[in-house]
């Protein structure tokens, strides 16, 4: 009798230290996306279609780890893959897909703005959207527009992107600009029509007004442009 109560409260002993655990896939999946991301916790959010639920396991020295199958960008639609192991060997295997959404910064016009108007601080705002696709057209940082040309006219409110905006006109068609041939030791100079429009280190069409002939020079500041000939 003595021998089986030990045994029975030996069994029992045993059976209470390989007590079962219980894993969220969802946190460990959240987990894993807040480490891998160089976004900031709360600009980061993860919807999944189907609750993944939890993975209860007995036992010890059971580990995990969490990979996106077949994706880099932990952005959009993704799939994730939980696996769990007792002693390096793989005893559960999840799969499980995400929604993942990113809180983006963009820049947006705070009045009306005409094309060619140079940008000033005050006239843009940051605003900030949920996306699953990152643009890479979009505009995060005010310092990036600021002293830059719009090139088209736009309302308030509109979300101001790269393509709208380029370096400050330095001369303007039919301008008269000085043209400078630096020859190293020997700079000389003239006078020139310029025939377009022209931003720093833009090439443009310029008429020599003694040669009447048309060159192509390189805008160097306001009213100078530079050539390698006359």
């Amino acid at each position: 009798m003595i021998t089986l109560i030990l045994g029975l409260w030996g069994h029992a002993f045993a059976a209470a230290s390989e007590k079962a655990r219980s894993y969220d896939l969802a946190e460990l999946i959240g987990q894993h996306v807040q480490n891998n991301s160089s976004w900031d916790r709360d600009d980061i959010r993860i919807e999944f279609p189907v609750p993944p639920g939890s993975v209860d396991l007995q036992g010890r020295n059971i580990s995990h780890d969490v990979s996106a199958s077949g994706k880099d960008a932990l952005i959009g639609k993704c799939t994730f893959v939980v696996r769990f192991f007792r002693d390096g060997v793989v005893i559960a295997r999840n799969s499980v897909r995400a929604n993942i959404e990113i809180r983006e910064t963009y820049l947006t016009s705070a009045r009306q703005i005409k094309k060619n108007v140079v940008i000033q601080p005050e006239d843009v705002q940051v605003v900030k959207r949920w996306v699953r696709t990152l643009s890479i057209r979009s505009i995060s940082d005010p310092q990036d527009v600021a002293g830059k040309r719009l090139t088209v006219d736009i309302g308030p409110d509109r979300e101001i992107k790269q393509s709208m905006v380029s370096e400050p006109l330095l001369i303007k068609r039919g301008e008269v600009v000085r043209i400078v041939l630096d020859g190293g030791q020997m700079a000389l100079s003239t006078t020139g029509t310029a025939e377009e429009n022209g931003a720093e280190g833009q090439k443009i069409r310029v008429k020599n007004i003694s040669s009447q002939k048309v060159i192509m020079a390189e805008v160097v500041r306001r009213g100078m442009v530079k050539v390698e000939s006359f």
